[in-house]
Order: C-alpha cells, then structure tokens, then sequence
C-alpha cells in the first residue's frame, strides 16, 4: 500500500476506534445499571426511555457515530480509488476526526449542548471540505 493511502487510512481507524469505545461504554453502562437494578429489562424492552441520561447521552453519542462519519469514510474510500490523496486531503480528515473526538467528549460528559453544536457545525464544515477538495483534485486542479 503506498504511503499516502496508508496516511489516510489512520483517522479512518481512529474513528473506528471512537465508535467501538463509545459502545463499549453503552454496553457496559447499561449492564451495570441492569446488575444494580436500576432499571428492569421489562422496562426497556421496547423504549429506552427507562435508562438514566448519562445511558441516554451515551447512547445517543454512539448513534451519532454511525451517522456523519459515513461521509468521511465514503470520501476517504473515493479519494483512495481515484488516487486523489494528498497531505490536504490526509489533514481534513484527521481534523474531522479530532472534531469527533471532542462532539463525544462533550456529549458524554458535560453536554453542554452550545458547546457540542459548535463542535459539531465544525466537524461538518471540515467534512464538507473534504468533499469540495475531492471533487476540485478530480475536475480541476488534477
């Protein structure tokens, strides 16, 4: 595999790791609360409405990984295939990663939900540059 498809491949798997850890959490968070009884099976058998807000934001986070960071993985997958990678290209997807980083750090512990949309509307702007830049090395800059 040549260098700089190697170079991008690795915010792809330090995305992938963030997705596995923040579900290990949710995993272990919720079989913690089902062992202290804090919450009955019965109670959250259709609904997740019966599990405590620090599950719930968990919980949320980990949806929120299987959402955005598709396009990342769509564009590094394109930008593999086409033979567009380049250092810009390495860069916006490492800072897209980092941006998920700190939407999962704040969503999971302080919420502070001002907070995590900025980070988030940031996230989405670098992906979106991402894109802008493919398609500008595939129809006009080579």
């Amino acid at each position: 595999m040549d260098m700089s498809n190697a170079a991008i491949m690795m915010p792809v798997f330090a995305q992938i790791a963030l997705t596995f850890g923040v579900l290990l959490k949710v995993g272990t968070s919720r079989a913690a609360a089902v062992k202290a009884r804090e919450v009955k099976i019965s109670d959250i058998a259709l609904s997740g409405e019966a599990w405590s807000n620090n599950i719930k934001k968990t919980s949320n986070n980990y949806n929120n990984q299987l959402q955005m960071p598709v396009l990342m993985y769509a564009a590094v997958a394109f930008c593999i295939m086409l033979d567009k990678v380049d250092l810009v290209a390495i860069v916006l997807a490492w800072a897209f990663v980092i941006s998920r980083y700190a939407h999962a750090i704040i969503h999971i512990r302080s919420n502070h939900v001002v907070r995590r949309f900025k980070v988030f509307l940031t996230g989405g702007f670098i992906l979106m540059a991402l894109w802008v830049w493919l398609a500008l090395r595939l129809y006009a800059i080579g």
